[in-house]
């Protein structure tokens, strides 16, 4: 929560609703906050020329953004992964880039003052003041158009419901709050309020709307609960004399409503009740501001060695935490046979959770609401907790609910009937409608940016069905000549589509991709005759990488997302459902031999067998997060993996070898010079956010007596070898024909000196740099081996990693990258003392 007069941050438990923390740094009348959930930032703005950017977990500032003049208020659009910002001075919506901290261009509003963001139809709205009246935009959030602006006078600000394409456009001087319908642009009806409306929220969990009213006589206010279907006031939460909410918003996942209260405040109310929690309080004396962290692209978060949910104790967000992996085991598909829904921790590698559940045969978790969906044939539809796999719902019908899907944004289910695809909404469950397209062979695949779902129906067509509307508005092409489409993936961070089938007269079995976006046909191969049908097609799109079986062989093809060209197998195994956590570089899936497995994604290797409760055959996986796996637990199975083989003696040979590991979790961002080379240094410590420090005139860095990242060498000693890691942090948006390229280098400084020089020869660089638009996460590996290097005792050694940028235009520009690897020394004795 943001206090504007204190200038501080504070950290609010949703479980014991108490500040846990507040940040250190001072933000002057700051403003408004948003949290960057892809990148896991928070980003501040207030009466200074710049907007400041936190990382959560360390509650330190690691960039700021030059805007120019004060902003008035932030908005996050996942879909694009980019921040906007209301610049009222300048008439314009600012664009930042997230990965660099720049601003990438304005949208011109008129005196813009208020920013929502609606990720379920990728569109921004503003308030502003075209040709002197009080208006509301609409904006594209793929191409910043403006698309519209109705006149919306005396409207002080905006709240949407992306659940009930209804926005809420709260005008206190009319005393009422109108609905706008987001699909159509127009003015639904209006909800006349007894007193002045102010700052307001929607739950999407219970649809109810959340105001804060004042008195008109006396000022006194209240926090009211209205039903916007016929405008009346559900519940009443009374406020101490003199205090208002200057902020309302909704913590989904906890079913949580918090008001930053103008006391300095935050009022924590049950979404479920509507019955005030209690009152977490700051040192702050005006709250401005209130937002939701949670993590990048799952929605929900874990804390702490236990994995319970939000932050325990004083524990920051932990929002790089592994998701858990949810499986389903049936022995059949329709049939009511014993059947168990079961999560699995990578982390620990143990069955953590285990639901009896006839008939589970397809899962599909929304971890952002916070709820599993089970297809059970023709024994129903089922909704469980995702933390405790209570039972939340039960449908049933002869119409035998059979594979799921869900876009966890708007908290939609998709389930395969013999209707047709039905859909539900799933907080809280309800069946909303059904639309008669018979799909055949694969489940509903979703993709959440566009909200737009495809399905091979039972001609062999892709049908596309928008999620907003729950109407087919086209069909997907398919290769020229296809008799049979079976399965899809779908990888919407670069813009593609997948599609497995057969090809006629023949039995020839094609892989082909299209953009998701055009329908073009990008690219096509054959697999031969004998390719077997795939249950699902893999896709990593942390790599750029899809997966496919190679039957009658024994193993799994890797091709390349971009050009379809074959880059690796997995041997051993034809992986015939998959899922892919991007995240952790994991595919989790079952095989044609009835094993289920867990394989990396950078080596291609089979890393561990998982053994299902009761001995059942897994029959799906779905992804989630944040299960908690203290309800209905069976006794843990670890998963045993293969041990490491040993590290091979080094060419240079003797002594005892060390390795010291290092690496980065959050860091700063690095940047080049006019020419492209490195303008600065990250200093990859072993503790807390690296600082970045400039590199002097020769190349070299003095190091201030009180930042010491360094380590010293305690024996003589040969620099064997380096090996290297990089993570993009979040996409790398390089021109056309240009690269970025981060690396490591050591730098060495004589004992009890703070002046480092670099090791020319230690410089450790990937082959191939970033280019074009690049997705966070993408990983790259490098190494240099039998360096060779005497390091006599005492030697100061300093681990930066920097970038170059290559080809096109060099401008100055910055990036995030996260380094982590190891340098390998051999304890030698050369006569230095």
């Amino acid at each position: 929560m943001l206090d504007r007069n204190a200038g501080i941050i504070s950290v609010i438990d949703p479980v014991t609703h108490e500040v846990i923390s507040q940040f250190a740094n001072s933000i002057p009348d700051a403003n408004s906050i948003v949290a960057d959930n892809i990148n896991g930032l928070l980003y501040v703005a207030g009466d200074a020329d710049s907007i400041a950017v936190y990382d959560p977990q360390t509650q330190q500032q690691v960039a700021a953004v030059d805007v120019g003049s004060p902003m008035t208020s932030l908005a996050f659009n996942p879909n694009e992964n980019l921040i906007y910002a209301a610049n009222p001075a300048g008439s314009a919506i600012q664009v930042i880039d997230p990965a660099t901290s720049a601003v990438l261009g304005s949208i011109p509003v008129d005196h813009p003052r208020s920013l929502r963001f609606n990720a379920s139809n990728n569109t921004l709205y503003a308030l502003g003041d075209e040709n002197g009246e009080g208006s509301l935009y609409s904006i594209d959030g793929s191409t910043d158009a403006i698309t519209g602006v109705i006149t919306a006078g005396g409207t002080d600000s905006i709240t949407l419901d992306p659940g009930s394409h209804n926005i809420y456009l709260t005008q206190t001087s009319n005393a009422r709050i109108a609905i706008m319908d987001d699909q159509t642009f127009e003015i639904t009806g209006s909800i006349a309020i007894d007193g002045n409306p102010g700052a307001s929220a929607v739950n999407p969990n219970t649809q109810l709307l959340f105001v804060n009213v004042a008195d008109v006589l006396d000022g006194a206010s209240q926090m009211e609960v209205i039903a916007p279907s016929d405008g009346s006031v559900v519940d009443r939460i009374p406020l101490p004399n003199g205090v208002y909410a200057e902020d309302v918003t909704t913590d989904v996942q906890n079913n949580l409503v918090y008001a930053a209260l103008s006391d300095g405040s935050a009022l924590v109310i049950d979404g479920a009740t509507n019955e005030p929690l209690g009152t977490a309080q700051t040192k702050g004396t005006e709250a401005s501001g209130v937002t939701v962290m949670t993590c990048a692209d799952t929605g929900g978060c874990e804390t702490g060695a236990t994995g319970a949910t939000g932050p325990t104790g004083s524990a920051a967000y932990n929002c790089n935490a592994s998701p858990y992996a949810y499986y389903v085991s049936s022995e059949s598909m329709y049939g009511s046979t014993p059947g168990t829904v079961f999560a699995v921790n990578p982390a620990t590698q143990q069955v953590v959770q285990s639901i009896p559940l006839n008939s589970a045969s397809s899962i599909a978790a929304d971890p952002i609401h916070g709820v599993l969906a089970v297809g059970r044939g023709i024994d129903g539809l089922d909704f469980l907790d995702i933390h405790t796999g209570a039972s939340i719902a039960h449908f049933s019908d002869a119409e035998s609910y059979q594979v799921v899907a869900n876009n966890p944004v708007n908290g939609k289910v998709y389930v395969q009937t013999a209707a047709g695809i039905a859909i539900f909404s799933d907080a809280p469950p309800a069946y909303i409608t059904t639309i008669p397209v018979l799909a055949h062979y694969d489940r509903p695949y979703v993709d959440t940016c566009t909200n737009t779902i495809y399905v091979i129906d039972s001609a062999n067509h892709i049908a596309v069905i928008s999620g907003n509307t729950n109407a087919v508005t086209g069909s997907f092409p398919v290769p020229s000549g296809t008799a049979f489409v079976y399965s899809l993936g779908l990888d919407a961070c670069h813009g593609r589509l997948y599609e497995y089938g057969r090809l006629t007269p023949s039995t020839q079995k094609f892989l082909a991709s299209f953009d998701l976006h055009t329908g073009a046909q990008l690219n096509l191969i054959t697999l031969g005759t004998a390719a077997a049908y795939s249950g699902s097609l893999g896709v990593n799109t942390a790599l750029d990488l899809v997966y496919n079986n190679l039957y009658p062989a024994t193993e799994t093809a890797v091709y390349d997302g971009a050009t379809l060209a074959q880059v690796g197998t997995i041997a051993g195994a034809i992986l015939v459902n998959t899922a892919v956590s991007a995240k952790d570089n994991l595919l989790y899936a079952t095989t044609s031999n009835g094993s289920d497995v867990i394989v990396d994604g950078v080596t291609n290797q089979i890393i561990a067998t998982i053994a299902p409760p009761g001995g059942q055959s897994i029959q799906e996986f779905t992804l989630g997060t944040c299960g908690s796996g203290t309800a209905t637990a069976t006794a843990a199975t670890p998963i045993t993996a293969p041990a490491p083989a040993p590290l091979a003696t080094p060419a240079t040979g003797g002594g005892a070898k060390v390795v010291i590991p290092f690496g980065t979790q959050t860091a700063p961002a690095i940047s080049n010079d006019a020419a492209g080379n490195p303008a600065n240094a990250l200093l990859i410590t072993f503790a807390g956010i690296p600082p970045v420090q400039p590199l002097d005139a020769s190349g070299g860095i003095t190091l201030a007596a009180d930042s010491q990242p360094a380590f010293s060498l305690p024996f003589d000693a040969v620099l064997e070898s380096i090996y290297l890691t990089v993570a993009s942090h979040s996409g790398c948006k390089c021109q056309e024909g240009a690269a970025c390229l981060p690396f490591v280098q050591l730098f060495t400084a004589p004992p009890g000196s703070n002046r480092f020089t670099a090791l020319p020869q230690t410089q450790t660089a990937p082959a191939t740099g970033y280019s074009g638009k690049a997705p966070g996460g993408e990983l790259r590996a490098a190494s240099v081996r039998d360096l060779g290097i005497p390091l006599p005792a005492g030697t100061r050694v300093l681990i930066v990693g920097m970038i170059r940028f290559t080809g096109g235009d060099t401008p100055p520009r910055s990036s995030y990258y996260n380094f982590s690897g190891g340098i390998a020394l051999r304890e030698g004795d050369f006569g230095v003392e």
